[in-house]
């Protein structure tokens, strides 16, 4: 139980005023678009069951990381004390929060909607193949999105928690 309370308690790493966990996921959410391209390496060279498998654990990891940044703010207090030494007022901060919110949730859904749809497409044979080209153009929507949640997500972690 020690380790699992010091998870969500222990100061981070990064050098700013977030707890050790909000540190962990603010490298896993930088890391992801590279990650992604990881995964897009494996169906460029045709290894299917490799991209299915990487897309799924990244989708999760995502999806778990996003909770853990909304409640990692929670748990510090929310934006007012937060915002309080930051060069943003308290309603600006929760304002960039409530986006960063409402981008994270149209990206998981999204993507979770492609994911399913490519799977059952795969099964039938149709992915690769005829539906290759309405794939890819889905996979570049959820790209920019997963940009846009990144970029959020690292604004919000500065507003809330980075001190000069």
């Amino acid at each position: 139980m020690s380790l699992f309370v010091n998870f969500f308690t222990a100061d981070g790493f990064l050098g700013t005023e977030a707890l050790f966990h909000m540190d962990i996921v603010m490298l896993f959410i930088v890391a992801l678009p590279f990650l992604l391209g990881f995964s897009l390496f494996f169906a460029l060279k045709e290894e299917y069951d490799l991209y299915i498998s990487s897309q799924k654990i990244l989708f999760s990891l995502t999806f778990m990381g996003l909770l853990l940044f909304i409640y990692g703010v929670y748990l510090q207090g929310g934006v007012e004390p937060n915002a309080k030494e930051s060069f943003f007022s308290s309603a600006v901060a929760f304002n960039i929060l409530v986006f960063q919110i409402f981008i994270s949730a149209v990206t998981i859904i999204t993507w979770f909607s492609v994911i399913q749809i490519s799977l059952a497409d795969y099964k039938r044979r149709v992915l690769p193949g005829m539906y290759s080209s309405n794939h890819e153009r889905a996979v570049k929507r959820v790209f920019i999105l997963i940009l846009l949640t990144v970029a959020s997500s690292i604004i919000v972690y500065l507003i809330l928690f980075f001190r000069l």
